[in-house]
């Protein structure tokens, strides 16, 4: 009865030791995360979504070009971008992103072909997949620095935990015959039902490197959870804490993943160059903007961190490339710009860093489409020295932050902030003045 009762003890208080660490919840199960009952039947997790299901790339905005619902297929373009939700510009309405001010600013159709939550990998597919139905004479390819995370994952949220509903995407896996594509688990969108499976679940994991990783690290499953002994268990996050220090947000650190040898980044340099390709074969003008998060790559240990890709895409690759945290930095050392200004909630760009960006990238495409390709070229380095109308930008922020959009909360002490920095640039502006009289009613 003693033995039995310290055995019992030990288990329990395993048990709470493993809840205590996991007060994240990053080691639970994921269908824990979902209500019962998420996919009845055949349900669709995409009902309420900006996203739909697509059985190549895992899933696609429902308009496939953002605010273009009608495009036509077959016709040329000026631009098609590319890239995650700091392509798509999520978190500013249609009418604020980079790309429908740039179309307005150069007199050319720019195509947002962004999806949120998309890897370097699905952009790619995506661009297979659209570059006959929607040509362009430029291809602008987004890179995040995070993005080399995403390569390596199956079913993405198993980072992005609290993230209903799961979803899964293909990607490429290093083999020791090359670089191969494993394609999206699911064919369609009755499958869904199967993630609750954990078995089936169990099985597209395998070569996912974060559901990996996790495994490694504490010897826990991320499918099946928890499991008696919990005091092994126990010892087993103990031993991985000791290994590793404090758990990371990410699965793995950018440091290791931009390692040159590292699995990700060749294939981060496989898909880049698959995209010079691809270009190549539509006839297409290819350029990769790097994009930063705000919060997190305007250091310049993170700098450091990226530059070998960027040497990379411009000097074996010889594709013009657009480095926006060079931009956003060039902005901050001349005092127009608080950084805080550039972040919208989420961490993507605010409305004032679209209008900043616009207003940098409006001169090189302009020379780009009157077919001044040598002009423009020449032009990318000038672009952090562009100088900007700081008063049009401030404006456009704050009427933004005023008239909050669906997708923001209302944030009138940033109008505020934007309108007193209007005014002290343009003590008289009319608009601003009128809108600080709004504010106050």
């Amino acid at each position: 009865m003693l033995l039995l009762g310290v055995a019992i003890s030990i288990e329990l208080f395993a048990w709470a030791g493993l809840h205590i660490f996991d007060y994240r919840g990053r080691l639970k199960p994921l269908y824990e995360y979902l209500p019962k009952g998420q996919y009845p039947g055949n349900g669709s997790p995409f009902s309420s979504s900006i996203t739909k299901f697509d059985p190549c790339l895992g899933w696609d905005s429902k308009d496939i070009v953002r605010g273009k619902p009608w495009l036509v297929p077959g016709s040329t373009h000026f631009v098609d971008a590319f890239g995650d939700s700091m392509v798509y510009c999520s978190e500013v309405d249609t009418e604020e992103s980079l790309w429908f001010l740039l179309e307005k600013a150069v007199g050319q159709d720019f195509c947002n072909l962004g999806v949120p939550g998309y890897g370097t990998d699905q952009s790619l597919l995506k661009y297979k997949k659209y570059a006959k139905q929607i040509p362009a004479k430029i291809v602008v390819f987004g890179v995040l620095p995070d993005d080399i995370n995403r390569l390596l994952l199956v079913v993405p949220s198993y980072r992005w935990r609290n993230a209903a509903p799961i979803l899964t995407k293909p990607r490429f896996l290093l083999t020791s015959t090359g670089i191969q594509l494993i394609e999206n688990p699911l064919k369609y969108e009755t499958q869904y039902n199967a993630l609750l499976d954990p078995n089936f679940l169990s099985e597209i994991s395998k070569n996912d490197a974060c559901y990996n990783y996790y495994k490694d690290r504490y010897g826990f499953d991320l499918v099946y959870g928890r499991n008696f002994p919990f005091s092994l268990e126990f010892i087993s996050m103990v031993i991985g804490q000791a290994r590793y220090g404090v758990a990371p947000i990410r699965f793995g650190g950018p440091e290791d993943l931009y390692r040159r040898g590292s699995e990700a980044y060749k294939i981060m340099k496989y898909i880049l160059n698959e995209f010079s390709k691809e270009c190549l074969k539509n006839s297409a003008i290819p350029i990769v903007i790097f994009n930063c998060d705000v919060r997190e790559d305007l250091s310049s240990q993170n700098r450091a961190i990226i530059k070998p890709l960027i040497k990379y895409v411009e000097y074996d690759l010889s594709i013009r490339a657009i480095v926006v945290s060079d931009i956003f930095l060039k902005e901050i050392q001349r005092q127009n710009v608080n950084p805080s200004w550039l972040l919208a909630d989420g961490g993507h760009y605010s409305v004032f860093a679209n209008q900043i960006l616009c207003q940098k990238l409006t001169p090189f495409f302009r020379l780009m489409a009157k077919g001044e390709t040598v002009k423009a070229s020449e032009a990318l380095s000038g672009i952090p020295f562009v100088d900007v109308d700081y008063i049009t930008a401030h404006l456009a922020a704050a009427h933004a932050c005023f008239h909050a959009g669906k997708e923001r909360a209302e944030e009138p002490l940033r109008a505020l902030s934007h309108l007193q920095q209007v005014l002290s640039l343009d003590p008289g502006n009319r608009p601003a003045m009128e809108m600080l009289r709004s504010m106050r009613h």
